[in-house]
């Protein structure tokens, strides 16, 4: 959870800002306030997306003697010192923003990025440079890679502000420890936008002091809420993507980043290639997709009882005013619940997105496997699972979460993708390599049947699976895999009675009474080979049964 109105933006920890994003019916920006009086209860639910970092970071972090809680901006690892990531009581945080690559053998890159209006009309775009702002210098030897800014591409395709102008966003988290650096998770995503000029500046990490307790802490100073990016007098200003667009993003990425991905897309395919020893290229081809957006404002004077109980909960003996919380976050499921009828069960606003990436799973071993890419699940629902599909009692389940209506008062339709390896299924039910298939449903928490338009399909190794109009308050969507018992192998023999012949096909065919199968030997003499059928065949005189 995050509170509005900090002065910093995206950080290694707590110096964070909202990013506004416009509604899918027009260029102007929606967005949560950014300040909220302190005699309100204000609550956002936004996508985590909008959230992003601006600038490549390493901070250390240190609970040491004398530095609890601390923050450092580190150029890398040292041996000595508050940026020896492995030493006790010292963690590390990193974001490293991906280059778009520049070279066919180069890794850990945006290979290319298409859009078009159907998959079939996909155009590759133009890739135009890399934003200005803070990078993070390789250390091949450890294995951390480039740390970079944000792409900038331009389209044949037009967005809904009338600009041809994209910006692409890949950004993975990096670990560390026994002396090597380690990747962990990945977000991208492709943001449509229009550039303008005003008092902007060129995102930079940077290191202050909490005048509060004298701890160090480290941000981002420079990115303005509804920028894609900015720089010195410049401003990437967010736009929506035109109904029905459909966007491809490549990336070549470690193959320490597998397991379950997820997104903000519809329709979508998933291809997963070797690229090399070290790392795979993984394309993504998606329908963007509206997502509806919550902000709430209760005056704390008028406010009853249980909102009152339920913000005291969540904000604890902290300030009042406004906070926000992702979308996957588990406790956005109470607060969808605690405030629809606050809300007029409506959403604030809706932001048309396109936007992917890695997340966990637990339980069952067969969807914690992250040594390959495993699965895809992708929905607009203002709320969801932070983690891959449960599997209990045969059923893959998710969870997911909303509004009823939308802000022009329309109902708000579900839409949910789920593209799972073959051999996920055949791990967790033991089957066999005959075709699977599937069914799914979609379940208010009531019990009561939510209608949904559902298709399965299995091509490539890879099932697919789909449902699409459902409505919200808190449904649950469960998939049942099936495969029918493979057939058993069939073969044919011919039965003669005398010279009446009958030809018998089954599993281990037999002869009707009276008839004897017949069969063919192959007889030999010398170079010369004949072919003997009956019920007793026998090789002529001279030549012998070859075997």
């Amino acid at each position: 959870m995050r509170r509005w109105s900090l002065p910093l933006t995206v950080s290694a920890v707590v110096l964070v800002q909202l990013i506004a994003l416009p509604t899918s019916s027009s260029a102007d920006a929606w967005a949560p306030p950014q300040t909220t009086p302190s005699s309100v209860y204000g609550l956002s639910i936004v996508d985590p997306v909008l959230s992003f970092s601006y600038a490549s970071e390493l901070s250390a972090f240190s609970t040491g003697v004398n530095r609890l809680g601390s923050q450092t901006l580190c150029s890398g690892y040292s041996v000595s010192g508050p940026c020896q990531f492995d030493a006790p009581g010292t963690s590390l945080y990193g974001d490293i923003l991906l280059p778009v690559c520049n070279t066919d053998v180069e890794t850990n890159c945006v290979a290319g990025m298409s859009l078009g209006t159907s998959a079939d009309s996909l155009q590759p775009s133009t890739f135009v440079r890399m934003t200005n702002g803070p990078t993070v210098a390789a250390d091949p030897a450890r294995g951390l890679p480039e740390g970079s800014t944000i792409g900038l591409w331009s389209s044949s395709l037009a967005n809904a502000g009338g600009t041809t102008t994209y910006a692409t966003y890949a950004i993975v988290q990096v670990a560390y420890g026994a002396g090597h650096y380690s990747l962990t998770n990945v977000t991208a995503a492709v943001l449509p936008y229009a550039q303008v000029s005003g008092a902007y500046q060129t995102p930079v990490d940077v290191q202050t002091v909490n005048p509060t307790d004298g701890r160090t802490l480290t941000g981002v100073l420079g990115p303005i809420p509804g920028c894609a990016w900015t720089e010195t007098g410049i401003c990437g200003r967010l736009q929506d993507f035109q109904t029905g667009t459909v966007a491809s993003m490549t990336v070549r990425l470690s193959n320490q980043i597998g397991g379950w991905f997820k997104g903000r897309l519809q329709n979508p395919t998933l291809s997963v290639q070797p690229f090399d020893s070290s790392s795979n290229s993984i394309t993504v081809t998606a329908q963007t997709v509206p997502v509806p957006q919550l902000t709430v404002a209760v005056p704390i004077a008028s406010a009853t009882p249980t909102v009152q109980t339920y913000f005291k909960g969540l904000m604890g003996d902290g300030p009042t005013g406004g906070w926000q919380l992702f979308a996957d976050d588990s406790r956005s499921f109470q607060a969808t619940d605690m405030l629809r009828s606050t809300a007029n069960d409506t959403a604030s606003g809706v932001v048309n997105t396109w936007s992917f990436g890695s997340f966990a799973a637990t339980g069952n071993s067969c969807l914690t496997d992250t040594s390959h890419v495993l699965g895809l699940v992708t929905t607009n629902s203002m709320v969801y699972d932070n983690q891959a599909p449960t599997f209990s009692n045969g059923y893959l389940s998710y969870q997911v979460a909303g509004m009823h209506y939308l802000p022009d008062d329309s109902l708000a339709l579900g839409t949910y993708d789920m593209i799972i390896a073959d051999s996920v299924a055949r791990c967790l039910y033991g089957y066999s390599s005959a075709p699977i298939s599937a069914s799914v449903s979609v379940t208010e928490s009531s019990g009561v049947d939510n209608v949904a338009t559902t298709s399965v399909t299995d091509v490539g190794g890879w099932l697919r699976l789909s449902a699409n109009g459902f409505t919200f308050s808190d449904p649950t969507i469960s998939v049942k895999l099936t495969q029918a018992a493979a057939k058993s192998k069939t073969t044919p023999i011919t039965c003669a009675k005398g010279t009446n012949v009958k030809r018998v096909t089954g599993v281990s065919p037999r002869c009707p009474a009276g008839y004897r199968a017949r069969t063919t030997i192959k007889c030999t003499r010398g170079t010369n080979v004949k072919r003997v059928t009956g019920v007793s065949p026998r090789c002529p005189a001279g030549y012998k049964r070859k075997s």
